[in-house]
């Protein structure tokens, strides 16, 4: 079966992709690192845009959003003219946490099949 896509879906992958390319080439920063997209939501009225980021410096994160929101206006702008919408989204930037949730939870589960690991070592030597 077809898998069906709302027109906000459709838009969200559009504006994804257009944002990845216009924050690599056209606000290039060294100071935080990599800016990376990694999930635009569009409102169902294609008015507003949630865009989740990552850094590759995590500790600079907060200052990745204070320069993205800085240069909302222009990336809006770009937006407005690489894709063909009838409104530009208003743009509102977040730091996308699963990354860092996902390591964390990754080195909790080797702890616990460490763990696990030696404590089946210490019944099997009785």
């Amino acid at each position: 079966m077809a898998r069906t896509f709302t027109r906000a879906q459709r838009v969200s992958e559009l504006v994804h992709h257009a944002l990845a390319r216009l924050i690599q080439r056209e606000l290039p920063s060294k100071e935080f690192g990599m800016i990376t997209v990694t999930q635009v939501k569009v409102s169902a009225g294609l008015d507003h845009a949630k865009v989740y980021v990552t850094v590759l410096q995590e500790k600079k994160a907060k200052e990745a959003l204070l320069f993205l929101e800085e240069n909302n206006k222009l990336l809006r702008h770009l937006l407005s003219k690489t894709i063909q919408l009838r409104i530009a989204p208003q743009l509102k930037f977040y730091y996308d946490t699963s990354l860092n949730d996902a390591r964390k939870l990754t080195q909790l589960i080797d702890e616990a099949v460490a763990l696990d690991h030696g404590l089946h070592k210490d019944t099997s030597k009785n």
